[in-house]
């Protein structure tokens, strides 16, 4: 357990490294669609969302939007917001649709608590797409038709308790494609399209790297009995390190496809046929939390690892992604600037350890993210990053 004055002085650290915040609300009372909040927010700022639908938006500037009440914001496809004469033309349809975050980089998009829905409207189909700086979805789900539920190009993205996931009988779209980017996922599932011709796999990554703990992956289905895809397709560009995870395709499907580096621990692969493409079973460190990040509550962080091992726990008031070859087993992903040691634990005879801060009444709004390091043979381990902002 940390002493109280190490929390209140990370926590102090955590404030320095925020700028002040203006909250818009938005909903009965405040801005009639995020979209106009966003018209007028500044980096740092809150838009505090009520429960209803609202227009497909873009954000170019790092925000926070949260749910008041996570689940109960929906997000939607608004054909009457397309471009003119674009309903005509498939081309430009195809392109419609989607919310789009591209902050600037060193900037953050934070998405709390919000689901963005399936929306057909002729050609345009709604869906996410990360093209720039940082955006993270903390309680969300992301769902779309045929297409990629998340797309993410020349960004860094962290999930953490979200379900994502294609649908459709056509083309087979991913839960998640990723290119010259960055992930990191806690607690997540990730579900391809179903297609009766080319089904969508679960996650696919080009010259791009995953890095998960306790997520499922499962490639979609063929409809007519043919192959179901892929739960993880990478080429040799691309890497993935996952513990406690399920990736699973069908019987006569392939769990992974592709070349890249990475390896597995804790894992369950279905099938594992020996024709198909696999990474190795190595050492990672796992981490997971039953708790919210709530203001004047307790925040609870569980490890898991070897037997009898100590794993220090490193706390940051941001993401990053700074490989360390020779150093460590994986990239690391907190903000190197603000990361400090917050704790050590020592894990059990089964490999399980845990700690527990309670977070200050006045912690809401403040950005707070965790991984755990343990020494492995010849590098030191690392878990993916856990938290968010504090609501």
């Amino acid at each position: 357990m940390p002493r109280p004055s190490t929390t209140i002085s990370c926590l102090l650290a955590l404030a320095s490294a925020v700028s002040a915040q203006t909250t818009h609300l938005v909903g009965p009372g405040g801005f009639a669609q995020i979209r106009d909040a966003l018209a007028i927010a500044a980096p740092g700022d809150v838009l505090d969302v009520q429960p209803g639908t609202y227009a497909h938006f873009s954000a170019t500037v790092g925000v926070t939007i949260r749910a008041q009440v996570p689940g109960t914001v929906l997000v939607e496809f608004d054909p009457s917001l397309t471009s003119p004469g674009c309903a005509s033309n498939p081309a430009c349809a195809l392109a419609e649709g989607p919310t789009r975050l591209a902050p600037p980089a060193g900037q953050v998009v934070h998405c709390i608590g919000l689901e963005f829905r399936p929306t057909v409207a002729g050609w345009a189909r709604h869906r996410v797409v990360v093209g720039s700086g940082t955006a993270t979805f903390d309680q969300c789900t992301l769902r779309t038709s045929e297409l990629d539920a998340l797309r993410v190009e020349n960004a860094r993205v962290h999930l953490q308790s979200c379900t994502v996931g294609s649908f459709g009988t056509g083309s087979g779209g991913c839960a998640i494609s990723a290119t010259s980017a960055a992930l990191t996922a806690v607690d997540c599932a990730f579900t391809g399209a179903a297609s009766a011709s080319i089904p969508g796999p679960a996650v696919r990554l080009r010259t791009a790297q995953l890095q998960g703990n306790r997520v499922t992956l499962t490639g979609g289905a063929q409809l007519f009995g043919g192959p179901a895809a892929a739960a993880l397709d990478l080429d040799a560009t691309s890497a993935a390190w996952l513990g406690d995870a399920h990736l699973l395709s069908s019987n006569t499907g392939c769990a992974i496809v592709g070349g890249g580096g990475g390896w597995l621990a804790r894992t369950t692969i279905s099938p594992g046929l020996p024709t198909c493409g696999s990474l190795p079973f190595g050492t990672l460190v796992g981490i997971d939390s039953g708790t919210p990040l709530l203001a004047g509550a307790p925040f609870a962080v569980a490890f898991r690892g070897a037997p009898n091992q100590i794993v220090a726990v490193f706390a940051s008031a941001g993401l990053g992604h700074l490989p360390l070859p020779g150093l460590t087993d994986q990239p690391l992903t907190l903000d190197l600037g603000s990361t400090w040691l917050a704790a050590a634990v020592l894990t059990d005879a089964l490999g399980n350890a845990a700690v527990q801060w309670t977070l200050p009444a006045g912690a809401g709004g403040l950005p707070l993210f965790v991984l755990g390091a343990a020494l492995q043979p010849n590098t030191l381990g690392l878990s993916p990053p856990l938290g968010g902002v504090v609501r």
